[in-house]
């Protein structure tokens, strides 16, 4: 039987051309969802979260690039969006060979397309719940078996899969693997650790460039969640300010006013350490500066997770 590879890559409009990651699956879910009945025959296609669905439905759409949008409700990671998805024919795969080892009746070379698209299968509806990170899935763990690593990491345990042939038929391999996540904590307790500063900080306390770089570095791209705003909200961190809450401003219906004064009249809060940098998060285009006092964590892994 034939299985259908098609390219689907994702843009977001000009301000933010490319779709997060960490939006991908739910888009492309979304996206079959709304047309299960019309495109896939009541079937779901998988998806390998990167550029390919595989579906054993042929589309109706031609060989040629077919322009889908899709729009995501608001949610907590990002705000209603429409996507454009362009949905391009890549290859048909052979799935025969793979059909006969399931029922016992053959063996030998299965093409490596072929397993590809078992493990894709395999994997797709994991990957909705868990965390994915590289080829592994990972379950946060529960409060009271938590490991803590050091330096604001835990260890979080996951699972590996492969698809194989074997003389009983085609096996999964499942492998057991671990790696650290940051800590879900506030963005200033990270800053403590990862500087190894001793004893609270007090409403005067700035950072030296060198530590902002440091800490910069261990912050780029890392969602973080807001607490300032009634809905709460996640954001990916692009980079540190240089210049700190007090000395960036911007016009407000016409008047200068710092992040400072910004936040005193729209939430009624007032900082606590105006000389501390801002977070600022993307797309870095639209210049959204948030100081480091009012965000928690999110998640990613070893490289950094967020959560």
């Amino acid at each position: 039987k034939q299985w259908y590879q098609r390219r689907v890559p994702i843009t977001a409009g000009e301000i933010e051309p490319k779709c997060p990651k960490f939006l991908k699956r739910k888009l492309i879910h979304k996206f079959a969802q709304d047309n299960k009945a019309t495109l896939f025959k009541n079937g779901l296609p998988v998806y390998d979260g990167n550029k390919n669905v595989y579906s054993s439905i042929k589309l109706p759409v031609g060989n040629e690039a077919q322009s889908v949008e899709v729009e995501l409700p608001e949610q907590v990671d990002s705000k209603a969006k429409k996507f454009t998805i362009q949905i391009k024919f890549a290859a048909s795969i052979d799935m025969s060979c793979l059909e006969q080892v399931l029922k016992g009746s053959g063996y030998g070379d299965i093409p490596q397309e072929t397993l590809v698209v078992a493990d894709i299968v395999l994997r797709h509806f994991p990957s909705m719940r868990y965390t994915v990170a590289g080829r592994s899935m990972y379950q946060r763990p529960d409060a009271n078996k938590r490991v803590t690593l050091g330096e604001a990491t835990e260890l979080w345990t996951g699972i590996y899969t492969s698809a194989r042939p074997s003389n009983w038929g085609l096996v999964l391999n499942v492998d057991e693997s671990h790696t650290a996540f940051y800590e879900e904590q506030p963005v200033l307790d990270f800053m403590a650790k990862q500087l190894n500063m001793k004893g609270p900080i007090n409403a005067n306390f700035n950072l030296r460039d060198a530590d902002r770089i440091i800490l910069e570095k261990h912050l780029k791209f890392l969602r973080v969640s807001v607490k300032h705003q009634a809905q709460k909200r996640q954001y990916r961190v692009e980079k540190l300010t240089s210049k700190t809450a007090s000395q960036i401003s911007f016009d407000v219906e016409g008047r200068k006013m710092s992040i400072g004064q910004y936040f005193k009249q729209q939430y009624n809060y007032t900082l606590k350490y105006p000389h501390l940098p801002c977070i600022w998060v993307s797309p870095k285009e639209k210049n959204t500066f948030i100081p480091m006092e009012v965000r928690n964590y999110f998640t990613r892994f070893v490289d950094i997770l967020i959560r």
